[in-house]
C-alpha cells in the first residue's frame, strides 16, 4: 500500500497570482528563492515525485510552514502560521494540475486535483494512477499571502508537502523565503522579500 515515504519533493517555482495554471507569470526560475512584498498574495508551485508503484494512490496533501528553523506547521486560517490561505480568483479550487515546471513522466491520468483554492486551510485530495516500473510526477499549487505584521526583519519561512499529513521521503528542494524589511536585497544570488 502506497504510504509517504514513497514521495519526495523535488523542485518548486514561486509565481504571481495574475493568471490560471498556464498564463500566470512566474517570478523565478525553477528552484530559485523569490517573493512578493508582504500582504501581497503570491503562489507557491511543487514538484512531487512518486516510487515506481503497482497501484492507485487516493490521498490528501497540505502544505506546511516553518518559521525560523522550527516546527512545520500546516497552513490554515488559525493563524497558527505566517503564511495564510488566499483564494485566488484565478482557478477553482482542486481543478487538474497539468506539467509546467517538471520534466519527467506525469502522473495525470487520474484525479490529480491539485491546484489548492481554499480560504480555511490549504489541502488538495488526489488519485495518483498506478505507474508500474517508472517513477511519476505530479505538481501541487496553492496560493498564500503573508501579512506585514506577523513576521520581522530576517526571519525565514519554508514551505514543504505532506501526504495525509506525513512528511515525504524526502526534500531536495525546498522554498525558503527570507524576510527583509524595508528595502530589497541579494543574497547568494536570491531575491529575498521586502515589505514594510
Amino acid at each position: 500500500m502506497p504510504s509517504a515515504a514513497d514521495y519526495t519533493q523535488t523542485g518548486f517555482r514561486i509565481r504571481e497570482d495574475d493568471g490560471n495554471e498556464t498564463t500566470a507569470t512566474w517570478k523565478a526560475v525553477l528552484n530559485v528563492n523569490e517573493a512578493p512584498a508582504l500582504g501581497v498574495n503570491f503562489r507557491l508551485r511543487f514538484l512531487v515525485e512518486r516510487a515506481a508503484l503497482g497501484s492507485n494512490d487516493s490521498s490528501s496533501w497540505q502544505v506546511y510552514e516553518s518559521y525560523n528553523g522550527g516546527t512545520y506547521t500546516q497552513i490554515d486560517d488559525a493563524g497558527t502560521t505566517k503564511a495564510a490561505p488566499f483564494v485566488s480568483a484565478n482557478y477553482t479550487h482542486e481543478d487538474e494540475s497539468t506539467q509546467q515546471i517538471g520534466s519527467g513522466t506525469y502522473n495525470g491520468s487520474a484525479s490529480n486535483d491539485a491546484m489548492c483554492n481554499r480560504a480555511d486551510f490549504v489541502v488538495c485530495g488526489m488519485t495518483w494512477s498506478a505507474n508500474g516500473g517508472s517513477v511519476t510526477e505530479i505538481e501541487i499549487e496553492m496560493s498564500v499571502l503573508i501579512p506585514p505584521g506577523v513576521v520581522s526583519n530576517g526571519d525565514t519561512l519554508e514551505y514543504r508537502t505532506r501526504r495525509s499529513d506525513d512528511a515525504l521521503n524526502d526534500y531536495t528542494k525546498s522554498p525558503i523565503l527570507t524576510i527583509v524589511k524595508g528595502g530589497i536585497r541579494i543574497n547568494g544570488g536570491v531575491l529575498q522579500v521586502t515589505g514594510g
